[in-house]
């Protein structure tokens, strides 16, 4: 593998990276970290790197732009924050039952014959093992499970800034490693229900920011493809209810 190779995939890397730690942002809870980004232009700094990097993936810009757009606008006073807060609760965390489904369990773990909730069974003990076989653990407090739409994606960041890191290092082995557990991730766990969440966000939501951010979702995934990837839109019947 040539130099330029190196180059041009730590590239892709990078601005694989920063798509997926502006996934990963966004959809976690509005919080001072959030608004800073928003403010700042941290958020929008990764957007922007990842417009650069992203060369092969052209079909994703309108949806940054979109993000990037919103993204200030969301920022601009505490009352548009105050907004952004409060349509984040509607549609995934409550009070009362979220508008759409944001755990990977939801998904694809088998109603128990109960019928209580999906959450903490099989599901997400395989997402947890899979952070694990790479050397990451979920951080210790954190309110979330390991299947949360939010920790999923910040694990797919870890795995794209380090594979970055082995290419500029010109450790192709380490780098095509980190490659291959993303695309296992992404095949056995993310692939299999973030199309479906992404589609029912931009619809559910009231709000300009996560429409645009769950487009960026949509069109980043499917921009990934690769041959004889397995995609699994959803459970049968649609998106569930949280906590059916």
């Amino acid at each position: 593998m040539s130099v330029g190779d190196d180059e041009r995939h730590g590239r892709a890397a990078r601005g694989g990276a920063a798509v997926y730690r502006t996934l990963s942002f966004g959809f976690g809870e509005p919080d001072a970290a959030l608004l800073q980004g928003l403010v700042d232009g941290d958020l929008q700094g990764a957007l922007r790197e990842a417009l650069d990097g992203l060369n092969g993936f052209q079909a994703c810009a309108a949806a940054a732009r979109a993000v990037l757009k919103c993204a200030a606008a969301a920022g601009s006073t505490a009352a548009a924050f105050e907004e952004l807060r409060a349509e984040y609760a509607r549609l995934f965390t409550g009070p009362g039952t979220p508008a759409v489904a944001c755990y990977e369990s939801e998904y694809l773990e088998p109603p128990r014959a109960d019928r209580r909730g999906r959450l903490g069974g099989a599901v997400a003990t395989s997402v947890e093992a899979a952070y694990l076989r790479d050397g990451v653990a979920t951080a210790a407090g954190r309110r979330e499970p390991p299947d949360f739409v939010a920790v999923e994606l910040e694990f797919l960041y870890n795995l794209a800034i380090r594979e970055a890191g082995a290419w500029a290092a010109g450790d192709a082995a380490e780098a095509r490693r980190l490659r291959s557990s993303s695309e296992r991730f992404l095949t056995e766990h993310a692939r299999r229900w973030l199309p479906a969440f992404a589609r029912a966000a931009q619809v559910g939501s009231r709000h300009p920011f996560y429409v645009a951010l769950s487009g960026l979702l949509d069109c980043f995934l499917a921009a990934q493809r690769w041959p004889g990837a397995e995609v699994t839109e959803g459970p049968p019947g649609g998106v569930p209810e949280q906590g059916a």
